[in-house]
């Protein structure tokens, strides 16, 4: 029997792990919209992303992990919102959320803005309200971005998300 190598065996577990960590270093809340403006959501609702770096130069799924500053957001509805942020990570409550009513036009905009950026070819709204976010951000998503390089041991490769181009997945011809 060839010999297996371990690191794909561990991939698996140190990516849940990894997320777990995130999880971890925020506090939830439920949001209620009671703005003019509708939560929107897409094929691609949960995200997670750095706060402390502007819109222009946020990169998908992508924190300081020597910070841990970390906002995240699931929009479940029209109406409602989980809303996760590190800032909450020291309440003793912070795996329950707690529900809060939002009355913040900027805060549901922004929101809305972030759920486009990160979807990846559909987007639901009740409104037709929203057509400038999809045609300023909808030729972008989260794609993953691979780096080659070699090491003093051999090769390695480093991957992170990145807003580009999503490129049509080849048909599966069989075995």
């Amino acid at each position: 029997m060839p010999a297996v190598r371990p690191s794909f065996h561990l991939t698996p577990c140190s990516k849940f792990r990894s997320h777990l960590s995130i999880i971890d270093a925020i506090g939830f809340e439920i949001l209620e919209n009671h703005t003019s403006e509708a939560f929107i959501t897409t094929d691609n609702p949960v995200i997670y992303f750095d706060p402390m770096v502007s819109l222009a130069l946020l990169e998908p799924y992508n924190i300081s992990r020597e910070r841990m500053d970390i906002e995240f957001m699931f929009p479940i509805t029209p109406r409602f919102l989980l809303w996760g942020h590190s800032t909450m990570r020291d309440r003793p409550d912070h795996h329950a959320p707690k529900y809060q009513d939002i009355r913040d036009l900027d805060f549901v905009r922004r929101a809305n803005t972030l759920a486009v950026r990160f979807a990846n070819r559909m987007i639901f709204s009740k409104e037709d309200r929203h057509q400038d976010l999809v045609e300023r951000y909808g030729k972008r998503s989260p794609v993953l971005s691979a780096t080659h390089f070699r090491t003093s041991s051999g090769r390695a490769i480093h991957t992170k998300h990145i807003f580009g181009t999503r490129k049509a997945k080849p048909k599966w011809k069989g075995p």
